[in-house]
């Protein structure tokens, strides 16, 4: 499949909206921001940097963010980026997980459209203690 660079602005606008209404985590279970625009083309590598960027961002910026655990991964199945935060480090799978601190190694997955899960038995996820 072909990816592509979004012209604009126009996801991350997408993203802010989301978070227009979401003062708290509380407000905030899990955001889900599709890989693929409205036409299925999947977004190129620098879109989907951005796309990470600015939902780590956003997390960071909730009140109540301070010393919650956001962890980000990439659902192929779904085709799709999925953003929480847990108060733990014991993070709410049912299946293994694969921790990573680099954004990249989630994007990496996307622009490959594949899960982790599926090529090695388990999900990658980025984890970050929010300060």
């Amino acid at each position: 499949m072909k990816a592509y660079e979004m012209p604009g602005n126009e996801v991350m606008t997408s993203i802010d909206s989301i978070f227009e209404e979401v003062e708290s985590v509380a407000d905030c279970p899990t955001i889900c921001v599709s890989a693929y625009d409205s036409k299925g083309q999947l977004y190129g590598y620098e879109t989907l940097g951005k796309i990470l960027h600015r939902l780590r961002e956003k997390f960071a910026e909730l009140k109540d963010s301070k010393g919650r655990y956001f962890y980000l991964w990439y659902d192929a199945q779904a085709g799709q980026i999925r953003g929480s935060s847990a108060e733990t480090d014991k993070l709410p799978f049912r299946c293994d997980i694969i921790p990573t601190n680099k954004l990249g190694d989630i994007r990496d997955d996307a622009v490959a459209d594949i899960s982790s899960l599926y090529e090695n038995g388990a999900l990658k996820v980025y984890i970050e203690l929010l300060r």
